[in-house]
């Protein structure tokens, strides 16, 4: 009777252990899910393309990567900020903007530019206006798809070549082209490192709720024979 107390009781406690084993796995794992998940979906912008040394320029021209997603910025000239800065303007005011396909197809946007009041305590002297909107005209959907939900010149490349993009001379800012352009590459942080922390993470995971499962169980028939004996 006692050895048999024994033999149930050593079992239990195997059991516990079991149990104490399973929840680190599972909880191992899950951290390495949401690290894993929170890189894979990490994006940063590299540069690719921009005329900051040759400065003032209506245009630029850079060769993109079907597959790729960039967006452009395009840097205001001072001039651009005067309206803002002594109040003629109090709303953001749009730029027309094209993108040249390879192919000779043509995107036509608004971009709209905004600048702070020399009376805002948010006013920095020298601070150009800057894009906060974006409205597209006409979309050259053979060559490149466009993000219609982000304030910046956002779009990713269905054929490979040279873009050009060009800012018309007209309205508010005539005879004033902006500084400079600079094409961005939206790179994801999805390598192979990420990839391989979350399948592991996820197979400890698994591993782990099924081992704290079985423990449960085992546990539970354990007592159920210490009681009956």
């Amino acid at each position: 009777m006692l050895e048999g107390h024994c033999e149930n009781h050593g079992e239990l406690q195997l059991m516990r252990k079991l149990l104490y084993f399973g929840l680190i796995l599972l909880l191992l794992g899950i951290a390495c899910v949401v690290v894993a998940e929170a890189n894979l979906q990490n994006v940063r912008s590299v540069d690719v393309g921009d005329n900051k040394i040759p400065g003032l320029a209506w245009y630029f021209a850079c060769n993109l990567t079907s597959g790729n997603t960039y967006w452009v910025y395009i840097e205001s000239n001072a001039a651009w900020g005067v309206p803002f800065s002594d109040g003629s303007f109090n709303s953001s005011q749009p730029v027309s903007v094209t993108i040249t396909s390879p192919g000779g197809g043509v995107t036509s946007l608004e971009a709209f530019f905004y600048g702070i009041s020399s009376s805002s305590p948010e006013y920095r002297e020298g601070t150009p206006p800057a894009i906060v909107g974006v409205t597209y005209e006409n979309v050259d959907s053979s060559s490149l798809s466009v993000n219609m939900n982000s304030a910046t010149i956002l779009f990713s490349v269905e054929k490979s070549g040279t873009y050009n993009v060009s800012v018309l001379n007209d309205g508010w800012i005539l005879n004033s082209p902006p500084d400079f352009f600079v094409f961005y590459e939206q790179v994801s942080s999805n390598n192979g490192t990420y990839t391989l922390l979350a399948s592991a993470g996820g197979g400890l995971g698994i591993f782990g709720g099924v081992t704290v499962v079985v423990s449960v169980f085992r546990k539970g028939g354990a007592k159920h024979k210490r009681t009956h004996k």
